[in-house]
């Protein structure tokens, strides 16, 4: 198959503290108010600087767009506010039930705006509004032919199979370390017998430290070595150059990655929320056997659509359900304590009713602090209910499309039973 290179993204340019993980995560309080993602005009704010400056090119029509995600463990969303002076001056920005929030504003050339967020539950608690602040600046400033110039030498490279040409654009210090990165390419080739990659840039952000942060929507298409069977995918991934004497090199890249795939875990740092309504993203597994997988089953710890996955008690009453979403006891939850003995033999403690829907698997007797992952619901079996057992485990995946897993640790026959659970929101089946 010929090879060639299409593009389109988004591209941004941000200062980078030493710190990789995400500025967003504010501890791992159970109930705290968190800003998950924050984007202006396409430009990830996730390990910006406190300083950030935006060509005016990156803007629609003269408009800046903000973008972002609030979200509590507990409870709703009930109003996001963006601030653009000092002293603040709070703005009501369009708010959505998932969470999803935007604002515009028309902003002027070369004037600093004191950039910050406040999200609000319906109590009035907010997030930790000091770790959104930021200088912000829209400057007649655009490197985009440079960046261009650099991401296509870097896929001629991969697709022609020369990792040697491919780590000449690979900072010495990459935050995956630039070793891993050679040999995960080197793996790619053999993963691969043919590759052929698509991108295109838009938006840039330029911080004080010269390094920049590319956000880019891409498409590919692959030959498996191993299956011969092309696959297909797109979406949208992130880097972050750095300048150099020279020219432009890789100083970091996340997930879903487009070089380097052999080694995810290991090369990439964090991950990017992908379009409502993508599809399934190519990875390549133990051995080099390549597949598709959803995006969230690739969310690395930390990245905007992945929360601390903690696990928590919670005492079911007989007769009475639980709901994982908000963790509360109500009608039309998730699982049910029924301590009535039918459909199990008499003298069984009772059992966990499932909402039907639900789709379940046994998993024994496990420690749920331990459980990072469960098996893909598609080998789940759509049962009303489960036997009980101390420390007795089960896998579920919910009428919502999410994964939980928990273990039962108490089984107080016939007033309640208590049960210790991870619950994953994004729809991915790792804790």
């Amino acid at each position: 198959m010929g090879r060639f290179t299409f593009i389109f993204a988004a591209v941004l340019m941000v200062t980078l503290p030493g710190a990789r993980a995400g500025w967003w995560i504010f501890g791992q309080a159970a109930n705290e108010v968190k800003i998950n993602y924050l984007y202006v005009c396409g430009a990830s704010l996730d390990e910006a600087g406190p300083k950030v400056k935006i060509p005016r090119s990156s803007l629609k029509d003269g408009i800046a767009v903000v973008k972002g995600r609030a979200s509590v463990r507990k409870g709703t969303i009930g109003a996001v506010q963006v601030n653009l002076a000092e002293p603040a001056d709070w703005q009501k920005a369009k708010l959505s039930s998932a969470g999803t929030f935007e604002y515009s504003f028309a902003p002027e050339t070369g004037r600093v705006y004191k950039f910050s967020v406040k999200a609000m539950d319906t109590s009035g608690k907010t997030n930790e509004v000091a770790s959104t602040e930021r200088e912000l600046q829209f400057i007649n400033l655009d490197i985009r032919a440079e960046i261009i110039k650099t991401l296509d030498a870097m896929i001629a490279a991969y697709q022609a199979e020369n990792a040697a040409a491919f780590m000449t654009y690979v900072s010495p210090d990459f935050a995956g370390d630039a070793d891993i990165l050679d040999t995960a390419v080197r793996k790619d080739f053999s993963a691969f017998s043919d590759i052929r990659l698509a991108y295109t840039l838009s938006g840039l952000a330029s911080g004080d430290s010269g390094r920049t942060s590319v956000a880019i929507n891409f498409r590919r298409q692959v030959i498996a070595s191993k299956d011969g069977e092309t696959y297909s995918d797109s979406g949208t991934t992130e880097f972050v150059f750095k300048q150099v004497e020279k020219g432009w090199q890789v100083y970091s890249m996340k997930n879903p990655l487009i070089f380097g795939l052999s080694l995810a875990s290991e090369v990439g740092t964090g991950s990017v929320p992908q379009p409502p309504g993508g599809g399934e993203i190519i990875v390549i597994g133990t051995g080099g056997t390549v597949t598709t997988v959803p995006p969230g089953t690739i969310t690395q710890p930390g990245g905007p659509e992945s929360d601390p996955i903690l696990a928590y008690n919670v005492t079911i009453p007989n007769g009475q359900s639980f709901n994982f979403a908000d963790g509360t006891l109500s009608a039309g939850g998730d699982v049910v304590y029924d301590a009535t003995n039918p459909p199990f033999p008499p003298g069984n403690p009772g059992s966990i009713v499932f909402k039907p829907g639900t789709k379940s698997a046994q998993l024994g007797v496990i420690n749920v602090e331990t459980v990072t992952t469960v098996p893909n619901q598609s080998t789940y079996a759509s049962m009303p209910s489960g036997p009980l057992m101390p420390d007795g485990g089960y896998a579920l995946y919910l009428t919502t499309g999410k994964y939980v897993v928990l273990q039962i640790t108490a089984i107080n026959n016939p007033s309640s039973i208590t049960i210790r659970y991870k619950y994953q929101p994004n729809g991915a089946n790792l804790f």
